[in-house]
């Protein structure tokens, strides 16, 4: 997945920890009651409320390859905290 205009937090070498902004969907289409999860996944806040104007935005956290420029093959498509991020660049 290439992204461009990204929020870089951090750099580890050759990887960055970028900022990632999803629209919130719930198990049984219930608010109340359902579990959140993240659906399509987006770089900017803006961009989630462009496509989904009604969501409630997730924040989560991605790798990028500065060598290439997309994530690597590997790696999770979501991490929820920045410790998760480095957790997956010290294993590489």
């Amino acid at each position: 997945m290439k992204k461009s205009n990204v929020d870089v937090i951090e750099t580890v070498g050759k990887y960055q920890v970028i900022k990632y902004y999803a629209d919130t969907l719930y198990t049984n289409n219930d608010k109340e009651n359902g579990v959140p999860y993240y659906g399509d996944i987006y770089t900017s806040r803006d961009e989630v409320l462009q496509n989904h104007p009604n969501a409630e935005v997730l924040e989560g956290f991605g790798v990028l390859d500065t060598e290439t420029g997309y994530s690597p093959d590997d790696v999770d498509d979501w991490y929820d905290t920045v410790e998760d991020v480095l957790d997956f660049i010290k294993e590489q």
